[in-house]
């Protein structure tokens, strides 16, 4: 069932499918070049002092471009919501979902990733805000 709501997509331009899930999800969500977001995310790591995958660098990266984290309330005694559940709920728009260790992108209403991360816990979630 998930097959439906999952894309493979690697924006990595040697097609390696590495650490550099940041990179590509950034990449995805923002429509730029994987090159070029790995040179924004070098220019602010260097300049904060801190590695370009860094959760410090790509968070300044997301609000430059006016994307805002939406934190997930987790109740006690409740799961969290998962990818997949996110996808199915969010039929528009442009995500990028924060699960443990990894970044991933939904696009409405499909996530795309170098693996099926569907089943993965959502922790926050960033959005675009609304142009004026």
């Amino acid at each position: 069932m998930a097959k439906k709501y999952y894309n493979y997509k690697n924006e990595n331009p040697a097609k390696k499918e590495t650490t550099d899930c940041v990179i590509r999800a950034l990449a995805t969500a923002t429509g730029e070049s994987w090159d070029n977001v790995y040179k924004e995310l070098f220019e602010i790591g260097f300049s904060m002092k801190v590695a370009l995958t860094s959760d410090e660098a790509w968070k300044e990266f997301l609000n430059k471009r006016g994307w805002v984290r939406n934190k997930i309330s987790n109740k006690k005694g409740s799961k969290r919501p998962t990818v997949l559940g996110f996808t199915k709920e969010h039929k528009q728009g442009s995500y990028i979902l924060q699960v443990a260790n990894h970044l991933t992108v939904c696009k409405d209403g499909i996530y795309y990733d170098t693996w099926d991360c569907g089943e993965c816990c959502l922790y926050s979630f960033y959005s675009k805000t609304l142009e004026e």
